[in-house]
């Protein structure tokens, strides 16, 4: 089982976040798991960890960001979009996985344009995320 050292779970819902963290503690995947309310400070927290060659900033950088779509400020697309423009250093390693209550077809086909490693319908469940590791 793979087991990421920094999580990022992006998700405006505080009731999907806090059973999403349960999941993830549940099965041991990180050492830590961050949780940031829309796709602007998860950009932000990205900016700041990855690609960073200071070593007490970029350990935080996270192997997986569980992203959802539909969040105020920045949506998950419109992260995605940006995250997509950083210089290589800032995206390698990062694995993304859209964690959504959205069952749209537009939606799943969007997705792949950015690559997103799965497309995920809540809520997170051990079931769901155990394939992925």
């Amino acid at each position: 089982m793979t087991r990421w050292n920094t999580v990022l779970l992006v998700d405006d819902d505080p009731a999907s976040s806090f059973l999403s963290l349960e999941t993830l503690e549940e099965l041991a995947v990180s050492n830590r798991i961050f949780t940031i309310f829309n796709g602007e400070e998860a950009l932000r927290f990205v900016e700041t960890h990855c690609g960073n060659p200071d070593p007490e900033l970029s350990c935080f950088c996270p192997m997986l960001i569980l992203l959802d779509i539909n969040m105020p400020v920045m949506t998950g697309f419109e992260f995605l979009e940006r995250f997509c423009r950083l210089p290589a250093p800032f995206r390698n390693g990062v694995q993304i996985v859209l964690l959504t209550t959205s069952t749209r077809e537009t939606d799943r086909l969007q997705a792949r344009k950015y690559h997103v490693r799965h497309y995920l319908e809540k809520p997170l469940t051990a079931e769901k995320l155990l394939p992925i590791l």
